[in-house]
């Protein structure tokens, strides 16, 4: 597991309490699951991401998801790993709009590969649409959302699970509804 998951975990508790993430060097370094030869990549990345150096750490995202979909195929873990991690700098920097729509398309990867972090990767694309202004373009993709609501669903879920994304299915279909009466007016 590539060491953006810690940080991505800290940075969604933040969200939910509405502090911002408080990262430390601690969690900097590139761990077990990252390969030696994309370590060096990921150790820099975090680097940048803690010291606030968020546009680089966005480059440098970028080309580990360029490099990964070429080296190793846009389906491979590796590849799918990194376009998180862009998905969640993409989030810190604030362009909400790119985070949901790279989270939303890892789900479908993982969807297609039988993957349980599916419903990790829908759940994440749904709370970064949360904070997209009200537009035509944001109900067209909170519909994406629950199109492929269903076939995450049918993957093995526990209960907790199941309950807890039915909830977020819910909430996006209520904020879908708002938001298309304030894009109306």
């Amino acid at each position: 597991m590539f060491p953006e998951r810690v940080l991505l975990a800290k940075a969604e508790m933040a969200i939910a309490s509405g502090s911002a993430p408080h990262l430390t060097t601690d969690s900097v370094s590139a761990g077990p699951g990252v390969p030696p030869e994309l370590a060096g990549t990921v150790t820099r990345i975090n680097e940048a991401v803690v010291a606030g150096e968020l546009r680089q750490a966005q480059q440098l995202a970028l080309g580990l998801q360029i490099h990964n979909g070429q080296a190793y195929g846009l389906n491979h873990p590796h590849t799918l790993e990194a376009n998180r991690l862009q998905a969640y700098i993409a989030h810190l920097v604030g362009d909400n709009q790119l985070s949901s729509a790279i989270s939303l398309q890892v789900a479908r990867s993982s969807h297609r590969l039988g993957d349980r972090r599916a419903q990790e990767d829908i759940a994440r694309a749904a709370l970064t649409w949360r904070l997209l202004a009200p537009s035509m373009s944001s109900i067209a993709f909170g519909q994406e959302l629950l199109a492929l609501w269903p076939g995450i669903m049918s993957i093995d879920v526990s209960a907790a699970d199941a309950e807890a994304l039915t909830k977020h299915r819910i909430h996006l279909e209520r904020l879908i509804a708002v938001v298309a009466k304030h894009a109306e007016k």
